[in-house]
């Protein structure tokens, strides 16, 4: 009895022997089990513990690093994502060809989170980098596919090499047909921007039938495919073909259930840092998520070039619909909606930066360095050269500073790379001594293209907000202006922070009546109370502006709409289309409108002609101007095309 008492009492007393640690390899397989089932914030957790038990093995912290990457994409910490990125692909050995999966792997991701951000420019790059990487033939049409995407838009001679690569690749290698599909349709959409209409025509109807044909059967795919060749088909101007395909898209077709206008939905002024004119015209592809915003925004076609399509992008991304609107709509047509868009010509803004490169030639001229200003948007060839005639190492001279601005600005380069010949470039000028603004001219353009996540306005925001507190920049008028302007831009007009940043530089009595900043922040607010509807408080913005106030929101009585004629486009009513138009148009004393066009327009293309000779031969009522002239200018009005229940 006392025996068995005292081993009791041993066992109870013995000490608790601690779970044996797992391996490394061990807890590097869970990591990578909870990353495979789709637990992200438990991978990530898992990875960084991981993180501090290899923390002096360079090699296997770089590992570590690139898988950790994809489950900070997942949870959209994208910036976070694009560091481990970085931080992989600097510790992989480009020698070790057992990490050539992880490379392979990470810069694609790269890639992604760049696009993403419409950092064309960028993503092209990491495309590129990423097919070098590739062995199997999969992984190589893997990337030939994104690099020629993005490619399309900054460098189509590049995407035209790539997609010639796929193809030679796809001569020996037997692929399934929507892969051979979607590299026609995108061959197909090349030709379209680089002005072969024919062969975009002929490319885009090839990649519908290998893809299936025009069936009932729809998806995603079919959904590209055939909007793809209803618009080339449009441009070669069969508009019964155009819409034939467009029928088939299921666009326009949704009964009471149709996407409408939204809230907010503004095209982008005419002019700004994109230089957008308004005969430029894009169709741009977006997606509307359930809380009502816009996410993934993409080019598909432009009449104007690459930047001028990324900037349409850019202005889509600023759009909402009501939550509730959304919800009425099939989950499946909020994916790759499709609209046509041209700039407004209602508000055009000069472009700032242009206006702080000026600033910046002046005092390089004073230091004896020319910059000319006639050319910020440099050609594949010329961007070659100018990276060529940068020295290779050592300091640089204020020569180099023109060079540098010229790359860092062009619509042509990453992100990444902005940021690097902006810190070169900073550098240079500060040891110059260079004045506010010319040094803002170059910091600027690095505060928008800082972040991997520039679609949103927060990362903005933030770094214009610090630069803002900074007293150099703070205490001069000017800076101070530029910088509240820039920082408004980022909020949607009208939005009470926006409306005080504006106010602030309205009101500064540093800056003179007529200084093209302050008359830039009213017409800002002008702009901002026109679409909240309060004529008066627009008209009053306007006139301090010293402006001429004959925008049709800014006289004393807007005209009114009288009459109309025209009726529903008759192939539309044949193939069941609804949508909408919104149609800018000047009016002159007697009522008359002039220079009508269509702003905006879903679907694509379809309503365009209808909307606009609506508007232009409506009759609206007469606006006394004592010169006679132009009645009043940019009214606009918005068309819906209803089918008769």
């Amino acid at each position: 009895m006392l025996t068995s008492i005292i081993l009791a009492a041993a066992v109870q007393a013995a000490p608790v022997t601690p779970a044996a640690q797992p391996t490394v390899q061990q807890a590097f397989d869970a990591a990578a089990a909870l990353q495979k089932q789709g637990k992200f914030a438990e991978a990530v957790t898992a990875w960084e513990a991981l993180e501090k038990r290899v923390s002096t093995n360079r090699r296997t912290l770089a590992v570590i690093a690139a898988r950790k990457a994809v489950p900070l994409y997942k949870l959209d910490r994208r910036d976070e994502a694009t560091a481990a990125a970085r931080l992989a692909l600097a510790g992989l050995p480009e020698s070790d060809t057992t990490l050539r999966q992880d490379r392979y792997d990470t810069l694609l991701l790269l890639g992604v989170v760049a696009r993403a951000s419409l950092d064309y420019a960028g993503a092209m790059t990491l495309f590129a980098e990423a097919e070098r990487f590739a062995e199997a033939p999969a992984e190589k049409l893997g990337a030939l596919m994104v690099e020629a995407e993005t490619a399309i838009f900054v460098a189509p001679e590049t995407a035209r090499a790539a997609l010639d690569r796929a193809d030679a690749i796809m001569l020996t290698q037997k692929v399934a047909p929507n892969v051979a599909g979607d590299f026609q349709r995108m061959r197909g959409l090349l030709l379209m921007n680089t002005g072969d209409i024919a062969g975009a025509r002929k490319m885009t109807m090839k990649a519908v039938q290998t893809l299936g044909g025009l069936t009932l059967k729809i998806d995603q795919r079919d959904v590209q495919s055939r909007s793809d060749a209803a618009i080339a088909a449009l441009l070669a101007g069969d508009k019964d073909e155009a819409r034939r395909y467009m029928a088939f898209t299921g666009a326009g077709r949704l009964g009471d259930k149709t996407l409408t206008p939204g809230l907010g939905i503004t095209p982008p002024d005419c002019g700004g840092e994109a230089g957008l004119k308004p005969t430029d015209v894009a169709v741009i592809q977006f997606t509307i998520d359930p809380d009502g915003s816009v996410t993934d925004s993409q080019p598909v076609y432009a009449a104007g070039g690459g930047a001028v399509a990324l900037e349409f992008a850019r202005a889509a991304r600023r759009w909402s619909w009501k939550p509730e609107d959304v919800a009425a709509l099939p989950p499946f047509y909020r994916y790759n909606v499709r609209v046509e868009l041209r700039c407004s010509t209602a508000f055009e803004r000069p472009s700032l930066l242009a206006a702080l490169a000026g600033d910046l030639a002046e005092w390089l001229s004073g230091k004896g360095v020319s910059m000319p200003l006639d050319d910020t948007r440099p050609s594949p060839a010329q961007i070659a050269a100018l990276r060529a005639a940068l020295p290779v190492a050592g300091i640089e001279s204020l020569q180099t500073v023109p060079t540098l601005y010229r790359l860092m600005v062009s619509p042509a380069i990453g992100r990444e790379e902005t940021l690097d010949y902006g810190r070169r470039a900073l550098a240079v000028v500060d040891r110059a001594g260079a004045p506010v603004l010319a040094r803002l001219a170059i910091a600027l353009p690095m505060a928008k293209a800082g972040s991997a996540q520039d679609w949103r306005s927060s990362p903005v925001r933030g770094r214009l907000e610090a630069m803002l507190a900074e007293p150099g920049y703070a205490g001069d008028a000017q800076a101070r202006a530029a910088l509240r302007l820039e920082l408004a831009d980022t909020y949607k007009p009208g939005t009470p922070r926006a409306a005080d940043l504006l106010r602030a530089v309205a009101d500064d009595p540093a800056l003179p009546a007529k200084d093209p900043l302050k008359v830039g922040a009213l017409v800002r607010l002008a702009s901002a109370e026109k679409i909240a509807g309060r004529a008066v408080e627009a008209r009053s913005m306007f006139e301090r502006s010293g402006l001429a106030a004959s925008q049709c929101a800014l006289v004393d009585k807007e005209p009114k709409l009288l009459r109309f004629s025209g009726e529903f486009p008759q192939e539309a009513r044949r193939w069941g289309f609804e949508g909408w138009t919104q149609v800018e148009t000047d009016i002159d004393a007697e009522g008359k409108a002039l220079n009508t066009r269509v702003v905006a327009a879903y679907p694509p293309f379809v309503f365009s002609d209808g909307g606009r000779d609506l508007v232009r031969t409506a009759r609206f009522s007469k606006t006394f101007r004592p010169d006679g002239g132009l009645g009043c200018g940019g009214t606009s009005t918005r068309v819906r095309f209803n089918l008769e229940q």
